[in-house]
């Protein structure tokens, strides 16, 4: 499972189709959203939010949680992931 951590104003002008959404703000409020059986992958814009994203995953849910290094950024140059603008 894809988990976006991003802000709204940047999910909204570009996003990995069905990726969650929940900003780094809301995650702690919205953990109950995040399926528990699911692995994860988080992403933010360039991997800092994401990596804290992360930490609060594995602190709360102990949950098989990935950061994508590099991000949004990384993800659409390497290409191969289909983009909703």
């Amino acid at each position: 499972m894809l988990l976006d951590v991003r802000n709204l104003n940047e999910y909204e002008t570009a996003h990995v189709r069905g990726a969650l959404h929940i900003p780094l703000d809301e995650l702690r409020f919205r953990l109950d959203e995040v399926p528990r059986d699911a692995s994860i992958l988080v992403h933010c814009r360039s991997g800092f939010r994401s990596h804290l994203a992360l930490r609060i995953l594995m602190e709360t849910a102990g949950k098989n949680v990935r950061n994508i290094t590099g991000g949004f950024v990384a993800m659409t140059a390497a290409g191969g992931f289909p983009i909703d603008e």
